[in-house]
């Protein structure tokens, strides 16, 4: 509807103001739009940016980093081939761009590299009646004493 109005003579502006959006959405539209007609425009919604990351790692350097995870998987004197060895080796061969230590991890978990294995975090519980009752009641402790400053006279005694 707004393409078809920007088509009929009116300005972007004024399409923008009569449909109460931006003027950058209406050329947005307009330029998806081209010269096609308009029944043969694909207005389905896209996602926004790019479908690959800029930043992302090049595959040449991804392949290199599995590359050296796998010569050091067998060749390592200590037996060391993760993240941090990787780093240390591609340093030694004076790589041009050495990634960071959280980027090798994440090629190694992107490419699948990693041996299966995950660290499991377990949340620390308390058994009951380990924790201290608050506020404590003790005979020293008073309705004006400052709530930052306890006194535990009496329980130490």
């Amino acid at each position: 509807m707004m393409v078809a109005r920007v088509r009929g003579g009116f300005s972007e502006r004024a399409v923008a103001r009569s449909f109460r959006v931006s003027l950058s959405t209406v050329q947005r539209w307009v330029a998806r739009a081209g010269d096609t007609p308009l029944a043969e425009v694909d207005w389905k919604a896209r996602p926004a940016g790019c479908r690959v990351s800029a930043r992302r790692t090049k595959p040449a350097a991804e392949q290199r980093v599995l590359a050296i995870r796998k010569q050091l998987r067998t060749q390592s004197d200590l037996g060391e081939y993760g993240p941090e060895a990787i780093r240390r080796e591609l340093q030694d061969r004076n790589a041009r761009h050495i990634p960071s230590i959280a980027t090798i991890a994440r090629i190694l978990s992107r490419r699948g590299a990693l041996d299966g294995r995950q660290r499991v975090r377990r949340r620390l519980r308390r058994r009951a009646g380990t924790c201290p009752t608050w506020p404590p009641h003790t005979s020293s402790w008073t309705a004006s004493t400052p709530s930052r400053i306890w006194s535990f006279a009496a329980a130490s005694t």
